[in-house]
């Protein structure tokens, strides 16, 4: 693929593929698939140099070029977000341990700045994100001299806030939220103008 745009229709592509040649596979060949290939994903995952070159950018983040431990961390979102779907398909209860999704947060925050790129502020601006949840946390987006930077934790003084659930900010952050829905579940204050890119913010090829 040679731009963003036929990478998602190659990434789509994939995905149709795949859908078509499993519907024909029993549940519990499935499943048997996913335990083998879940154990060779792990076997990987030990063996991969996380300070070297990322097999794949993450162009979520706007990065052309990744280190080997955040494509490891997009992975692990993807592998999150898909067994979320599943059991919210079939009526099952969430992971309980919270590491997991505080884990999930942690990379897909970090393409909140390339989300930002495009909005104007003075520098030493500040975006508050107040997640709230035993998964959640406090991280600050800052405009810097020439670019958007994210840190955790709050500042003293800052520009806008945004405070939502963590079950509100992984559905948004992975695209499982409709617009429509968004208002009532985020609190907004301060510049509007500083807190609307949240909203179209994306941790997922969309």
């Amino acid at each position: 693929p040679r731009s963003e745009r036929e990478f998602v229709a190659f990434i789509n592509g994939l995905n149709h593929d795949w859908v078509t040649a499993t519907a024909r596979i029993s549940p519990k060949v499935l499943i048997e698939l996913s335990a083998f290939v879940g154990t060779a994903l792990a076997d990987f995952v030990e063996r991969f140099p996380d300070d070297g070159p990322a097999l794949f950018p993450v162009s979520w983040a706007g990065e052309a070029e990744s280190h080997g431990w955040f494509d490891l961390g997009r992975e692990f979102t993807e592998q999150w977000h898909h067994q979320a779907q599943i059991r919210e398909a079939v009526g099952a209860p969430p992971l309980r341990d919270p590491i997991w999704l505080h884990s999930v947060l942690l990379i897909a925050l970090r393409g909140l700045p390339h989300a930002y790129r495009d909005t104007a502020a003075a520098t030493g601006s500040t975006v508050t994100i107040d997640i709230e949840g035993a998964s959640g946390g406090l991280w600050t987006l800052r405009r810097d001299a020439e670019r958007w930077t994210l840190w955790a934790g709050a500042e003293a003084t800052e520009s806008a806030r945004a405070r939502l659930s963590e079950d509100t900010a992984w559905r948004l952050l992975f695209n499982a939220l409709p617009a429509d829905r968004l208002a009532g579940r985020v609190a907004l204050t301060g510049d509007a103008a500083l807190t609307a890119p949240l909203a179209r913010a994306r941790s997922v090829i969309v």
